[in-house]
């Protein structure tokens, strides 16, 4: 819904976000008994799917659970040549089959309508296998295991509180800044200490990200190393909802000046802290971000001095405060980045933004919202943008 210019005059999706300083044998084992186990909870669309989508037996006794989701709206803007306007959003084909107790397989496509056509992406298709409780795994591609937000909210716009998700969360084609989705093996599982606290972790390896932010591998890499990932989060049993965690990674990023890359090559660092508190009563999702690059060759910046490393600091706090049916809700969020990172810059992001967002959230059952929202961009150039949204899952 909200348009910005990036750093090189392109335009991107955005919002902007707040920097807060703030496998074998145990195959064949069954659950011990009395246990209740769902070996495949995901995110919002995945539960939702579960309890509600059209279910496709086979006769081999698999059964394939298939679900639709989109959304539809309108928007006004403040900003110069910008006309109100209505528009449709994306198409979101969601199935996952479950081809025995222990092992799925889920896939996800988006198909989006633009001006100049439509455009069909495979967002998720990937392998699951559940051991026990404590461990599964998962091969192909996914969306990245950093942070709450993006694990918990997917591309189905029916689950998520606002009309946009947070910027440095926007998917790659959108201008977001961190990688949103990976490909390779992901080890997880939640360990129990009783009745008081569960610690879920998520452990991946996969492939690196490409010369640019938009430039994602899905067939291969740039170079030897792989991108190393890693989530844990904690849920005091105590605390409805409550759920605090932190998660990283580190890659290596080749040069590919020739190739709409940076002329060195790279490590990239993310570090990521989250706190969310999620149940009947409150809606909160407090998340921050930092992002070191360290280039093998220093480079001149625009004052002159040498530069060898970059970094970006990003943060949104989201609240909303369920009342019935209505949910009014607001949004912080926040980006600063250094103006000579080779590798944004090579990617057409943003350099910098604060945007503050109030709405109201309605449900019609479990298969209809809609939001009503207003934002405004806090810096010099700020602007103000009207949104509508009707998201709908069938």
């Amino acid at each position: 819904m909200r348009d910005r210019t990036n750093h090189h005059g392109r335009r991107t999706a955005s919002p902007g976000p707040l920097v807060l300083a703030a496998t074998g044998l145990s195959l064949l084992a069954s659950p011990a008994a009395g246990q209740t186990v769902d070996p495949f909870a995901g995110g919002q669309d995945e539960m939702f799917a579960a309890e509600s989508a059209l279910v496709i037996e086979s006769d081999e006794g698999s059964a394939m659970q298939f679900q639709l989701f989109g959304d539809v709206g309108a928007r006004a803007s403040s900003a110069e040549g910008d006309h109100p306007a209505f528009s449709i959003g994306t198409v979101d084909f969601f199935a996952t089959t479950e081809l025995s107790s222990r092992a799925r397989v889920l896939t996800e496509s988006v198909l989006e309508i633009l001006d100049e056509g439509a455009v069909f992406d495979l967002e998720r298709l990937y392998a699951e296998f559940y051991f026990a409780p404590e461990f599964s795994i998962r091969l192909g591609r996914d969306h990245m295991p950093l942070g709450y937000y993006g694990q918990r909210f997917h591309h189905a716009q029916l689950f998520q509180l606002a009309a946009e998700r947070p910027l440095v969360l926007g998917f790659e084609d959108e201008g977001g800044l961190l990688p949103a989705h990976v490909v390779g093996l992901t080890l997880m599982g939640t360990l129990s200490t009783g009745e008081s606290l569960e610690i879920a972790y998520d452990l991946a390896v996969a492939n690196g990200r490409g010369f640019n932010a938009d430039d994602i591998l899905n067939h291969g890499d740039r170079n030897l190393g792989k991108a190393v990932l890693g989530r844990i989060t904690v849920r005091p049993l105590a605390v409805d909802g409550l759920e605090i965690g932190v998660s990283g990674s580190f890659d290596r990023i080749a040069a590919g000046a020739d190739e709409g890359g940076v002329s060195s090559a790279l490590g990239e660092a993310i570090f990521n802290a989250f706190f969310a508190w999620r149940n009947s009563d409150i809606d909160l999702i407090a998340e921050y971000f930092m992002v070191n690059h360290a280039y093998d060759d220093s480079f001149a910046a625009t004052a002159g001095e040498q530069v060898s490393s970059t970094r970006l600091h990003a943060a949104f706090l989201q609240v909303g405060v369920p009342l019935g049916d209505w949910t009014p809700y607001a949004r912080f969020e926040e980006i600063q980045r250094d103006e000579a990172d080779l590798y944004f810059n090579a990617s057409g992001s943003l350099v910098e933004a604060r945007e503050v967002t109030a709405g109201v959230r309605r449900s019609f059952g479990s298969r209809l919202v809609t939001k009503l929202q207003v934002a405004r961009g806090l810096l010099d150039d700020g602007e103000t943008q009207v949104a509508f949204q009707a998201a709908f899952g069938l």
